[in-house]
């Protein structure tokens, strides 16, 4: 019997090439289950997640599969079933988490799971996730917990130069009246 090969269309090729180029280009994955979504609202949602730097993208889940086995990132077959977009977070993971799950909260989506840091993670984690502060929240309370010591000397400098100063004002105003 002649040795049957098996010979894959080049649109499939290029396909699960553009979603692992999505993935290498991303810091994290969320997997929604977009299913009821209009048109509008899919727009809508990839507008809020654009502003967060991060893509929805809706496509085959065996394409996906494939493009991450090939990306090196663990199996999430369990969570690729059934109409699941990908949510392609570039920057930081929290304001994206934030976004889906404010979309969850109106019952519109159902996020599955993720890919945050290279491990599976549920979700219930994401929610977790969505709590967080961002990373610029994170850096400006640390630059005002830094700057608090030093502000606090300058106001204690401060008031104690006013009264000094009130101090010789007063002697001057007591001077001044004899």
């Amino acid at each position: 019997m002649a040795e049957q090969v098996k010979k894959i269309q080049q649109y499939k090729i290029d396909a699960v090439k553009k979603i692992k180029d999505n993935i290498e280009n991303s810091k994290d994955l969320f997997f929604v289950d977009y299913r009821g979504l209009t048109v509008e609202q899919i727009t809508d949602l990839r507008r809020n997640l654009y502003g967060k730097k991060a893509r929805f993208i809706i496509s085959k889940n065996n394409f996906s599969r494939i493009a991450i086995k090939e990306a090196g990132l663990p199996e999430v077959d369990d969570i690729l079933f059934g109409p699941t977009a990908v949510a392609y977070a570039e920057d930081d993971s929290s304001p994206v988490a934030k976004v889906l799950v404010e979309w969850m909260k109106n019952e519109v989506i159902k996020i599955k799971g993720g890919i945050i840091d290279k491990k599976v993670v549920t979700a219930d984690d994401i929610k977790v996730i969505s709590t967080l502060p961002t990373r610029q929240e994170i850096l400006g309370m640390l630059a005002g917990t830094i700057s608090a010591p030093v502000r606090n000397l300058l106001y204690v400098m401060k008031g104690v130069a006013q009264k000094f100063v009130g101090t010789l004002k007063a002697v001057a105003d007591k001077k001044g009246e004899k």
